[in-house]
């Protein structure tokens, strides 16, 4: 259970994608050792369980109390400093195909047009400091939903600068 909260953790504070976090704890000796493992002698879990894991976090109100928990410690070694708020969203890409047992794409995905790219899954909206990179809220929502309407759910509310893309 340890392993899936530090793999959650790195997924929101690198903003990767399932498949991305499953790469990059592979290829990154900082993410193993932050795991604890060692892919040559334990099993790295794929982008199937970090998915499932995520959804039962979410499903069950976690996910937020357990990042509200972690950014209070990091506020609490001086580490999280409030200063101002940079603002971005990632797609997080899911399979479009109808072909599983209930024969339905998932309900909290959707599809989306980026930069005339059709896409289908979800989206990350992020709040990141502006000062040192750490990321201090995320919210979720189906890819179709506007970057601009959870605009405001990513600020802390003690920001003296605020920076986004033109989606916000």
């Amino acid at each position: 259970m340890e392993l899936l909260l530090r793999l959650h953790c790195l997924q929101l504070w690198y903003n990767l994608s399932d498949p991305g976090l499953e790469d990059a704890v592979h290829d990154r000796l900082s993410f193993q050792r932050f795991l604890g493992l060692d892919p040559l002698q334990q099993r790295v879990p794929d982008e199937t369980t970090i998915l499932h894991f995520r959804r039962l976090l979410e499903q069950h109100g976690l996910a937020e109390a357990i990042f509200a928990r972690v950014n209070a410690g990091l506020a609490a070694q001086g580490l999280l400093v409030k200063t101002g708020t940079v603002v971005a969203a990632t797609i997080l890409a899911a399979p479009s195909s109808t072909k599983n047992q209930s024969g339905r794409r998932d309900s909290e995905m959707s599809p989306t047009q980026k930069g005339g790219d059709r896409h289908f899954g979800m989206k990350a909206h992020i709040g990141v400091e502006a000062k040192n990179g750490l990321v201090h809220t995320v919210r979720t929502t189906t890819a179709s939903v506007h970057d601009s309407q959870v605009f405001r759910e990513l600020l802390h509310g003690e920001e003296v600068v605020v920076a986004g893309d033109n989606a916000y």
